[in-house]
């Protein structure tokens, strides 16, 4: 017993010994982050950018953070390894690094992880994926909303069989995750195939928000309403295009949405 009692002490004073030395490490990174960030010019962009010292000791600094990063990334293929997907997250964080404490990108009081964490991950999607991000998105939270998680990056396929009465959500939520997983075929007898094709139809049209419209019309989707001159700010510093050039499509982008959401709903009553 009182060997019993020394390996469970010694073992207590290990564990305790590596929070010790987790805890410092992670103090130093958030000290030593915002010691380079204040290293910075404040209102000039070029100027943030020409110091790429400072953007390689962040990159080696974070490499745990961009991993975490990478691991969150769910794609609509399995064509790409997760060597493949930490690369791009790691290209995407070395694209806008900069942007944390810069003003016309920053303005909020958020830490540095909460503010890259989504921003890359979205970021790393759209540049990866095959499906309409948006769409993509939108399914992923109705799921999430239905199973109660807090973030529709919290969803992994094998939580989708406890969602019940939704055989058409998880199903496409199956195919946009393009997981191997299934549900049993008898669970999905009643599964619509205009459903789908009317679905299908969607992704395809906005496959490539490649124009102002196009993008505008993604986020409407994703939102499932108008946009505000809020959300129009948030859509203008995300995807860093002027507001000016936004602005003039808007009208355009609703028009045609109304048009494509009445051609799909058409499509589910024939």
């Amino acid at each position: 017993m009182r060997c019993q009692s020394v390996t469970l002490q010694s073992k207590k004073s290990v564990d305790s010994g590596v929070r010790s030395k987790l805890s410092d490490e992670i103090g130093y990174i958030k000290k030593r982050t915002l010691e380079l960030y204040s290293q910075l010019p404040i209102d000039c962009e070029e100027g943030r950018k020409s110091r790429i010292d400072i953007r390689d000791e962040l990159v080696i600094m974070h490499d745990r953070f961009i991993h975490k990063m990478a691991q969150n990334t769910y794609l609509d293929n399995n064509k790409y390894t997760y060597e493949d997907i930490y690369q791009q997250t790691r290209l995407e964080f070395i694209e806008i690094w900069w942007w944390f404490k810069y003003p016309p990108k920053y303005k909020s009081t958020v830490g540095f992880t909460s503010y890259f964490y989504q921003r890359i991950i979205e970021r790393t999607i759209r540049a990866l994926s095959e499906l309409s991000y948006s769409m993509c998105r939108s399914t992923f939270i109705k799921c999430a909303d239905l199973l109660g998680l807090p973030h529709w990056n919290k969803l992994k396929p094998e939580m989708l069989s406890q969602i019940e009465g939704h055989y058409e959500l998880v199903q496409l939520c199956l195919r946009l995750m393009n997981n191997r997983y299934r549900l049993p075929i008898e669970e999905h007898q009643e599964l619509k195939n205009d459903v789908i094709s009317s679905t299908n139809k969607l992704l395809t049209y906005l496959n490539d928000p490649s124009d102002e419209r196009r993008l505008l019309i993604s986020e409407m989707i994703y939102r499932e309403s108008s946009l505000s001159e809020k959300e129009l700010d948030e859509i203008s510093e995300m995807y860093s295009i002027p507001l000016s050039d936004l602005l003039p499509h808007l009208e355009l982008a609703k028009i045609e949405l109304y048009n494509i959401l009445k051609d799909v709903n058409h499509m589910n009553h024939l």
